[in-house]
């Protein structure tokens, strides 16, 4: 339903015709990058986050705040091939982007209604070395 807004000054982004006009979207992102090892990704999301260590005053209210480490985040949710190789938590990936991060949660679904899906966890702290989990022959 469109708008009329004939002598209605409090609306300047109508026109002329008195409808509201559709948004420019051409300079938006769209869709999710590609990453091969992860299958074909649906969804993906990054978050950022800080350690902060927090002084108090002797009336119990927080008098300083301080950042001292900060990590990266990123998960990703992706549809299973049949033939790939599952990734592994404990290993290092690398996004499009050349970001890289340990892997830290899998998750398999599995559904009579769906296809497979993968859903993935990385991270990454401050600017720390990656170093895989090595499996050794006892395990």
């Amino acid at each position: 339903m469109a708008i009329h807004a004939q002598g209605n000054r409090r609306f300047p982004e109508l026109t002329q015709k008195g409808f509201i006009m559709a948004e420019d979207v051409s300079n938006l992102y769209f869709g999710v990058e590609k990453i091969a090892a992860l299958g074909i990704l649906q969804s993906a999301s990054e978050n950022q986050s800080a350690e902060v260590a927090e002084a108090r005053g002797e009336d119990g209210k927080v008098i300083e705040q301080r950042a001292y480490s900060k990590s990266e985040e990123r998960q990703y949710e992706a549809l299973v091939k049949k033939g790939d190789v599952q990734p592994k938590i404990g290993t290092v990936m690398t996004a499009a982007d050349g970001w890289t991060g340990i892997i830290t949660s899998l998750n398999r679904t599995k559904s009579n209604t769906e296809y497979h899906k993968y859903s993935i966890t990385a991270q990454k702290k401050d600017a720390a070395a990656l170093i895989p989990y090595a499996e050794t022959a006892s395990e």
